[in-house]
């Protein structure tokens, strides 16, 4: 998996709100945590994880978001691409979520 720090303009911001649109066919996206709890005993492949280091709050979100974790993470779901994005960022893109 390879890691990158983006922004609200990143092309792969773009394409994650189109997929919550519904607009990408045999794709879809999940939020939080409790979303990997769910997917975890699944086969599901996972293309591209977003996460924002500043908004973890609780010791779960911790460990499975840890730098410890994070390869094996990669390996399970077969990630290609872990984005690292700020919490304006992730604020910017929930309240988008919230106006679909």
């Amino acid at each position: 998996m390879k890691s990158i720090e983006i922004g609200y303009r990143h092309p792969a911001i773009q394409q994650y709100l189109e997929t919550k649109k519904g607009n990408k066919k045999d794709h879809f996206a999940i939020e939080s945590i409790w979303s990997y709890e769910k997917i975890i005993s699944t086969n599901l492949k996972i293309e591209d994880l977003f996460y924002a280091p500043e908004c973890i709050k609780d010791d779960f979100q911790k460990e499975v978001l840890s730098v410890r974790n994070l390869p094996h993470l990669a390996y399970q779901f077969d990630l290609k691409w872990g984005f690292l994005i700020s919490t304006e960022t992730y604020l910017k893109r929930s309240e988008c979520f919230q106006n679909l």
